[in-house]
């Protein structure tokens, strides 16, 4: 159905031509941009798809009415939901798939969609630094959120008091 699928079933054929490692298709990993105003921007495996393969997930969902960057450029209206896998102390938690609805959305996902086709954990978002402000800060606040839903009343306190003490 799109064009840049065919270039990537066009790559693996070429590839298992000419190598003796072959490769198989996985659509896993397939992205797509509807170009409307606002654009819509899907990349990975769907809420759906993932309950049918008894994947366990977190959803982060949220809006961009409190985004900085959306404010100014006017652009309130968009949201972001992500499907992250379910980590733990000995297994990382990476982004599985998501879908965009924001101005030049299929621009702002390129960073998730190269995090969940190299199986990158989400802290490899979390612990870039983003120059403020631009758009694709989004992508990294959605996951601030929800590490932040992980601290406990007592380590908030803590890390508040060491905030006082060392500013």
């Amino acid at each position: 159905m799109f064009s840049h699928a065919a270039e990537f079933h066009a790559r693996i054929l070429i590839n298992n031509f000419f190598s003796p490692l072959k490769k198989k298709l996985n659509n896993d990993h397939m992205s797509w941009v509807t170009f409307t105003d606002p654009e819509v921007a899907h990349f990975g495996l769907s809420g759906k798809q993932l309950k049918e393969r008894g994947i366990k997930y977190v959803k982060l969902q949220q809006d961009l009415s409190g985004d900085d960057r959306a404010i100014t450029d006017d652009f309130q209206y968009g949201s972001i939901i992500l499907y992250i896998s379910k980590g733990n102390v000995f297994k990382k938690t990476k982004i599985l798939g998501g879908t965009m609805v924001a101005p030049n959305a299929g621009e702002l996902i390129q960073e998730l969609i190269l995090a969940n086709t190299s199986g990158l954990s989400i802290k490899s978002i979390f612990n870039k630094i983003y120059p403020y402000p631009v758009a694709s800060r989004v992508n990294q606040h959605l996951i601030v959120k929800h590490k932040e839903k992980g601290l406990t009343p007592g380590l908030k306190k803590l890390l508040h008091l060491a905030f006082k003490i060392f500013s």
